[in-house]
């Protein structure tokens, strides 16, 4: 018996042997489709594909398996969650819910702009996370844009529970200064470790950005390498003294573009890809209306002025067409919305539409679910989910729902404008 299964354990070793010999042997050899196989309805996994011997005609023939190879296991991964903030949800008795926003257009933007002045006293006594210096070209006075550092630190203390640019550098100048501003951006960008080459297209790209010729255009700002955002600021006479965007809104709402940039660090353009464009400029918009105004009437003036007008084919910022503001529509949003999909959307002329319906977007959000809220999409993103999850784990509802229903909200709001 103690033979037996001496010599019976000898034939299964010798059978296993041979078997991996054949396996190893066919894996040494390069399967094509078409070539010829032994063993009917054999598989072989080779560089990713599932191969399966079949008969065709009188041969037998590799082919390609219809049903895919088992995949490899994924490298091991820390199961750990990624974390997020809690947003400061509005503080009120009767909240704005999905349910009830139709019936509460006209207290959509007082709820908003209370949000974000709790928030910023939330946040009083944060740390400042984040580095800036504003620089003035040499012949620019201070003009309207004195205090501006003020601005950008409470800018600063809005977004202070996100990732925030580690250095920020500003620069204010002329039409004439657009020299100065160049050799400026540029020698920022080759100190924080860009090479001199991309620095100077970057330079001379970011320079232009507030000018369309002499005219003023406004700003530009954003993230330009994993260390430092810099920020353009066009000196406007026209609005010396006659907007009070130009006094707090501006300056915080560009900073905001940068955090928008920061959260996605060192990739900061990915929010390019994953966000849909109306939140671009309408979350820069909300955050720097509601946090640049000391009061709710200062917000409801700056508001109507900035999203009333709804503008077309912005050339660089700087020219504009204007839309009726009759023909903002349900189906004209529900339009808006759908050509709001990236990468596409920030070359085409609907994205200006972000300084209108994409403000009223981001306020109605805001409303429901604090400022933070709309921030934390980016956020969310940044740590691989898709815009439609983080929409759904923020707001309980999926984001065809919200804007079927946002859709029918913001005509109301332009209806009440005019």
């Amino acid at each position: 018996m103690t033979q037996n299964r001496k010599f019976f354990s000898y034939l299964m070793t010798l059978a296993l042997s041979l078997s991996l010999i054949q396996t190893n042997a066919q894996g040494s050899v390069k399967i094509s489709v078409g070539s010829s196989c032994k063993q009917l309805n054999q598989k072989v996994n080779q560089s990713g594909n599932l191969y399966q011997c079949i008969k065709s005609g009188q041969k037998l023939v590799w082919s390609k398996s219809a049903t895919s190879p088992t995949p490899l296991p994924a490298p091991t991964k820390s199961t750990k969650q990624a974390s997020f903030i809690t947003p400061l949800a509005p503080a009120n008795a009767n909240p704005i819910t999905w349910q009830n926003i139709e019936s509460r257009i006209n207290d959509i933007s007082a709820v908003a702009w209370q949000s974000t002045q709790d928030t910023l006293k939330a946040n009083s006594s944060a740390s400042q996370k984040s580095t800036i210096k504003v620089i003035y070209a040499p012949l620019t006075a201070n003009s309207h844009y004195a205090g501006f550092e003020d601005y950008l630190r409470t800018g600063i203390q809005l977004w202070s529970r996100f990732n925030l640019p580690p250095h920020s550098t500003f620069l204010v100048y002329s039409y004439d200064e657009i020299p100065w501003a160049r050799t400026t951006i540029a020698k920022v960008l080759v100190d924080s470790g860009m090479d001199s080459k991309s620095a100077a297209q970057e330079a001379d790209n970011l320079s232009h950005a507030p000018y369309g010729g002499p005219e003023c255009g406004g700003a530009n700002a954003g993230m330009m390498s994993a260390t430092e955002a810099i920020g353009a600021f066009g000196l406007c006479a026209r609005n010396e003294g006659s907007d009070p965007y130009y006094v707090g809104p501006l300056q915080i709402h560009e900073f905001t573009h940068q955090v928008q940039g920061a959260q996605y660090l060192p990739s900061f353009f990915k929010s390019q890809t994953i966000l849909p464009c109306w939140i671009s400029e309408g979350l820069a918009h909300a955050g720097g209306l509601s946090a640049g105004t000391k009061t709710l009437r200062d917000y409801l003036v700056v508001r109507q002025r900035q999203a009333s007008h709804p503008v077309l084919n912005v050339a660089g910022g700087h020219s504009a067409s204007q839309v009726d503001p009759s023909l903002v529509t349900v189906d004209f949003v529900k339009k808006f919305y759908n050509e709001s999909a990236p990468p596409g959307c920030f070359q085409v002329p609907e994205y200006s539409l972000g300084y209108s319906l994409g403000l009223l977007t981001t306020e109605a959000l805001s409303s429901i679910g604090g400022i933070e809220s709309t921030m934390l999409l980016y956020s969310r993103t940044a740590k691989g989910e898709t815009f439609e999850q983080a929409f759904k784990n923020i707001y309980g509802i999926n984001w065809s729902e919200a804007s079927t229903i946002l859709s029918r909200v913001i005509p109301k709001e332009f209806s009440a404008f005019n």
